[in-house]
């Protein structure tokens, strides 16, 4: 999650047809580390 987080920062969109589903499985700790970092970044 931290690798995308970085990547998002970095200027990528997801877009509809990205494959999102690692995100319905992440671990909810890991996911949210991410969301923290873009949050802070941004």
């Amino acid at each position: 999650m931290l690798k995308l987080a970085k990547e998002i920062v970095n200027g990528r969109r997801l877009l509809r047809g990205d494959n999102t589903d690692c995100l319905l499985t992440a671990d909810l700790q890991e996911l949210c580390n991410g969301a923290d970092y873009i949050r802070k970044e941004l």
